[in-house]
């Protein structure tokens, strides 16, 4: 993704705000897609998976 971003915005050349803004897009939307599938499909087994364990008992 940062190769991406730099495509798209070309090097930064020296100019920190423009390096951290090609490297903390990428980040954020790493970030964001994680949460995402953690949210729609790792939380939902997880939370079976537990329901299933308490009913046990």
């Amino acid at each position: 993704m940062i190769h991406w971003t730099r495509e798209l915005l070309g090097p930064a050349g020296g100019n920190v705000f423009k390096y951290g803004f090609i490297i903390v897009i990428p980040f954020a939307a790493s970030l964001a897609f994680s949460a995402l599938v953690y949210r729609k499909f790792s939380l939902p087994i997880l939370q079976y998976g537990r329901a299933k364990k308490s009913a046990g008992k």
